[in-house]
């Protein structure tokens, strides 16, 4: 299977090598619509794709993710599309961060949740200045079979079918209740 980007590309997250945009415009031409561009540089067995804020990944039949886009928090390692992992069975994208599970159901994390500086947190959150720093790999869970990530948290099913969320917690996204101590939940914990 063959991938396709359009849009904003300003920070190489179309994969094409290049920090430029391909608007394409819903024009009806000969022949049919206008159509995006292809991401020449992946192989042609890509089986799923995850769209993070201003980066990209992909995942090959054989378990590669291949991930391209803005690196400023490890997410991804520019524009071109480089191995980010191995033996992987699931990749999903945040705002900052793309998660890989591999074949075990090892959950590791590119990037970070939210940064310090993300726009998200009121600039007197006393949790805004004590977010984690960036990483370039963390493990965060073992035993998950499938993630989502937010604007600045995650949620994990675990093979015992029970969701663990962390990250930004102001509204209980994280954990399905609002915390009593803190906004920012730093380790995966069980939902009520």
């Amino acid at each position: 299977r063959s991938v396709y980007t359009w849009g904003y590309g300003t920070y190489g997250q179309l994969g094409h090598g290049t920090n430029t945009n391909l608007v394409v415009r819903k024009q009806v031409i000969e022949g049919g619509q206008r159509k995006p561009r292809r991401v020449d540089s992946l192989p042609n067995n890509v089986i799923a794709i995850a769209c993070g804020g201003r980066h990209t990944a992909s995942l090959t039949r054989d378990g590669q993710v291949l991930a391209w886009g803005d690196k400023t928090w490890s997410q991804a390692p520019g524009p071109e599309p480089q191995v980010l992992a191995t033996s992987a069975s699931v990749v999903r994208c945040g705002r900052y961060s793309t998660l890989v599970i591999d074949s075990q159901g090892t959950a590791s994390l590119f990037g970070v949740l939210a940064p310090i500086c993300a726009p998200t947190f009121a600039a007197d959150d006393p949790d805004a200045a004590n977010m984690v720093v960036p990483k370039q790999t963390e493990v965060v869970a073992t035993h998950v079979t499938d993630a989502a990530l937010g604007e600045a948290h995650g949620l994990l099913l675990q093979k015992d079918g029970s969701l663990w969320g962390w990250g930004y917690n102001a509204y209980g996204q994280a954990l399905g209740k609002v915390s009593g101590t803190s906004t920012v939940i730093r380790t995966p914990g069980p939902l009520d």
